[in-house]
């Protein structure tokens, strides 16, 4: 199940039953606010950003800094 197909669900069920709230009603408007965003599409590293990555990490043992720098990457690029 999606993100977008829970946040309805949650639209659906405070429209139901908390919608007479002020707190349903602003839970509610934030959901719709949430729902009708353009999901992003994932973006991942072209090969000339593992090759630059690769680079900074060449001969280095230490795997997991490699795998934040990996990780930081893909953020930047998916969140910006």
């Amino acid at each position: 199940m999606t993100d977008k197909e829970v946040m309805q669900q949650a639209l659906d069920a405070l429209e139901k039953g908390a919608w007479d709230t002020l707190r349903g009603r602003n839970a509610a408007e934030a959901l719709r606010t949430a729902i009708a965003q353009p999901e992003k599409e994932w973006v991942g590293l072209t090969d000339e950003e593992m090759r630059l990555i690769r680079s900074d990490f060449h001969g280095s043992l230490d795997t997991n800094a490699y795998c934040r720098a990996i990780q930081n990457k893909l953020k930047e690029k998916n969140n910006g």
